[in-house]
């Protein structure tokens, strides 16, 4: 449930308490009966959302470098990659219309997209910052034994992309 759903819900429901305890009239004990039943739905949406954000932090890929695998934790509907010589390490432009993320993808020469590995962020107006996101793309497809795949990033020299 995203946050502004909780707090809608929260909104809401203090408001009917507010209500229901305004129309009994029953004096400071039904305020104290409020505000501890507004304490109760605070403490119960700071958990949900706690809870989400760890979750969602909690899902992305393990890398095994020495059995060449990736295995999926906390994604559904995905299984085990085993990585071969049909697979590349590509870096896409991405992410939900920022200008500086960039997209660590992996992709099999006959089925595409595999994996949303990363979404990395570095401007592609400060050389440094797309110089060190190549040598990462680099370094990480060399140690998984993989190709490249893709355009250069930008700014820079074409001969380490493959």
């Amino acid at each position: 449930m995203p946050g502004w759903e909780v707090m809608s819900l929260w909104v809401a429901a203090s408001g009917f308490f507010f209500s229901l305890v305004s129309s009994l009239r029953l004096g400071w004990v039904g305020w104290l009966v409020w505000m501890l039943v507004l304490g109760a739905l605070a403490a119960w949406a700071t958990w949900a959302l706690g809870r989400k954000r760890q979750r969602k932090m909690q899902q992305g890929w393990e890398v095994h470098f020495e059995q060449r695998t990736l295995t999926p934790v906390g994604l559904h509907g995905h299984s085990v990659i085993t990585l071969g010589p049909d697979y590349s390490l590509g870096c896409f432009p991405g992410g939900d219309g920022e200008e500086a993320a960039w997209l660590l993808e992996l992709r099999h020469v006959r089925r595409g997209p595999v994996a949303a590995l990363a979404l990395i962020h570095a401007n592609a107006g400060k050389p440094d910052e797309m110089a060190t996101l190549d040598r990462f793309v680099s370094r990480l497809a060399q140690r998984l034994e993989i190709r490249r795949s893709g355009a250069p990033l930008p700014g820079l020299p074409g001969p380490e992309n493959t």
